[in-house]
């Protein structure tokens, strides 16, 4: 039985977030001059320290990102910046709800 919780998907890249019970999973295609490979990336909800969103507005792109305690903070700026995070995700106007719920579940997952 999978232990999934949430699962957010960008449509125009098929990127995905995936939330289980213990941990946090990003799958992302990398595009580069020799082609696609998908990297993942996983980590325990215990190593995240904080988790931002912020709503797609006219002519911009949302995004929920987070970060974990591996001591290093990568600065992007911008919602362009964010999205190249591989901590993060684009959130299309449909998706922000759900967004808004991931936000929410993992703020108390920290907060524990």
């Amino acid at each position: 039985m999978s232990d999934l919780l949430f699962e957010l998907v960008d449509e125009a890249t098929n990127d995905k977030l995936q939330i289980y019970e213990n941990r946090i999973k990003f799958t992302k295609k990398e595009r580069t001059a020799a082609g696609c490979s998908v990297m993942t990336k996983t980590f325990p909800i215990s190593a995240l320290r904080s988790v931002q969103i912020k709503a797609p507005g006219a002519g911009s792109a949302g995004f929920l990102q987070v970060s974990g305690g591996s001591g290093t903070v990568r600065r992007e700026t911008g919602p362009a910046g964010a999205l190249r995070n591989e901590n993060s995700i684009s959130v299309a106007e449909a998706d922000y709800e759900r967004a808004k719920q991931i936000k929410e579940y993992l703020e108390g997952r920290i907060a524990k």
